[in-house]
């Protein structure tokens, strides 16, 4: 990810980067061990003389010293920019690394940094760096070697343990992107695995993910193979190879289980700026894996058969049930969340899909028993927000269960807003706080957090809703219809009402967007769908501002 800084791989194979992405090219071996003993030291800094004694022991003193002094200069030389603050500091006594403006892969190990778990475990520190001229450097790397192992199997054991707790999450493997005819540029010095670091760091952020690190990209290994070795389901791979002024970059996402490829995408990039056109992919391509797998867990749990109570199951089941905001297939959402929690009772996703889906039965008038389903849903709410207090995801849910259950709007926003500070670019999170916006009154506020979670995703799972949700906060942030964007928030209103038809929102904005229009039986045909059931009901629940409730009234007037 772009940060403005330096960045040194030593995990694997050396390599030094500007803040630009261009690479530093360091041709000695000794001067990249120079530069590893100082990323390595307290606060980036190690005495001369240790220095030289553990490059050039072998050798008397006067040469040792020649030697560190020319490492040295040809280091500052390649360092130090003309128009900043040095990055190598050398004095008659020390020499240090300004580290406050240098990423060092290696410094996430000690103390453990949650990333350090999407390491490979596999992984060498400085790989094919061997002096055997410098016998005292060799031990030491031997030491360092044995203390990173034992820190990655630590980190990645501490993961394993905390998965346990989140087994409902689908498993994704990132691969190390494969560089194909290369001549020592850029990507061939490590670009494919940034590029991989990258995306994982990107949707490690989210909670929707189970994500690891899987290694290397292997081409004479099929993809069922690699996802076995590493315990995942998906994989994202990918290939980059040399193009006029730059790359190209092809990623595909596959279905590592059935060897299917759900999703690929090809990209071009200029050296002139990779990190920042990294971070631009980053954050174009997450999003939409996270919603093609989440739609194809959903696919998947509808198409299999339930023969035995299996947790994974039995919630993306109940997930997808939801989703289709009807009596029959929200009891069944709430009968399978249940059944989750037999199995994992202290599973937030669980807990706030039971609650939520309480809300959507209450909301819509589809409980048998009000009084229970309420109560049932503020239990798992409890539940939920103890167990998953840190879950954007759980959050959103519970946000959105105060919806249906009246519970109050201030406490909604304040879960929302950790929501959307835990995952900023969790396009759920601000789909959800759009839909509080509406509750609380403020259209404005709706659009903006709507059209937000539409940009982060275009393939937003829930892209119906906030269609419904988006069009509506337009007719109620200009009830005279003088909005220059109306045919724009018109089609939406008919995509949403024609692909979610139980929706209340989507049937009342496509009624009335229609009789702005002055399509009065197309208005009368949405009208009677939404009278139909009980989407007056539906729609007082979600606008609870007096000033909408009257606006409200008004557009459900004969």
């Amino acid at each position: 990810m772009a940060t403005g800084k330096y960045r040194l791989q030593i995990l694997g194979p050396f390599a030094l980067f500007e803040p630009d992405g261009s690479i530093i090219r360091i041709a000695s071996r000794r001067a990249q061990a120079l530069i590893a003993l100082l990323a390595m030291g307290r606060n980036g800094r190690r005495d001369r003389h240790w220095l030289g004694s553990l490059l050039w022991g072998e050798v008397d003193a006067a040469r040792r010293d020649g030697s560190l002094r020319r490492e040295l200069s040809t280091l500052r030389r390649c360092l130090n920019p003309v128009n900043a603050p040095p990055l190598l500091v050398i004095d008659r006594q020390q020499v240090a690394l300004d580290l406050t403006r240098i990423e060092v892969d290696a410094l996430l190990l000690d103390p453990p940094h949650p990333a350090a778990a999407n390491i490979d475990p596999d992984i060498t520190l400085l790989e094919g760096i061997d002096l055997s001229d410098a016998e005292a450097f060799e031990d030491w790397l031997t030491e360092q070697r044995s203390f990173v192992r034992r820190m990655l199997r630590h980190a990645r054991d501490q993961v394993w343990r905390r998965r346990v707790a989140v087994a409902l999450k689908p498993t994704l493997g990132i691969v190390d992107f494969g560089w194909h005819d290369g001549d020592g540029s850029l990507a061939d010095s490590g670009l494919g695995g940034l590029m991989a670091r990258s995306l994982i760091d990107g949707l490690s952020s989210w909670s929707t993910l189970f994500v690891v690190q899987a290694g290397p990209h292997r081409p004479d290994q099929t993809p069922m193979v690699t996802a076995r070795m590493h315990d995942v389901r998906y994989l994202l791979d990918g290939q980059m190879r040399a193009h006029a002024g730059g790359m190209i970059l092809t990623i595909w996402l596959v279905d590592a289980a059935v060897g299917e490829r759900l999703w690929s995408a090809r990209r071009q990039i200029s050296h002139a700026n990779v990190f920042a056109m990294l971070d631009e992919i980053v954050s174009e391509v997450a999003p939409l894996i996270d919603s093609k797998i989440e739609k194809h867990e959903r696919q998947l749990a509808v198409q299999r058969p339930i023969t035995a109570p299996e947790a994974h199951h039995l919630y993306w089941r109940a997930n997808a049930d939801i989703r289709l905001w009807q009596p029959d297939s929200t009891a069944r959402a709430r009968d399978m969340a249940r059944q989750v929690l037999v199995i994992e009772p202290g599973n937030a996703w669980a807990a706030s899909l039971l609650a939520f889906a309480n809300a959507v039965a209450l909301i819509n008038g589809w409980a048998a028993d009000p009084m229970t389903a309420l109560q049932e849903a503020q239990t798992h709410y409890q539940l939920a927000l103890a167990a998953g207090s840190s879950d954007p995801m759980v959050l959103s849910n519970l946000a959105a269960t105060l919806i249906g259950t009246g519970g109050q709007l201030d406490e909604a926003q304040s879960l929302i807003e950790r929501a959307i500070a835990l995952g900023p670019t969790m396009p759920g999170c601000r789909f959800w706080a759009g839909w509080i916006a509406l509750a609380r009154g403020r259209a404005g506020d709706a659009m903006r957090q709507l059209e937000l979670a539409l940009r982060h995703n275009p393939e937003l799972a829930v892209r119906p809703y906030a269609l419904a949700g988006l069009s509506l906060a337009r007719l109620l942030a200009d009830p005279q219809g003088d909005a220059a964007d109306a045919g724009t928030h018109a089609a939406m209103a008919l995509e949403a009402a024609t692909l979610v038809p139980h929706f209340a929102p989507a049937l009342l904005a496509a009624m009335v967007w229609e009789r702005r229009s002055g399509h009065i039986n197309a208005s009368r045909h949405w009208a009677d769908r939404l009278a139909a059931g009980n989407g007056a009901l539906v729609i007082r629940a979600v606008l609870r501002h007096p000033d909408h409730q009257r606006q409200l009234q008004q557009w459900l007037a004969p």
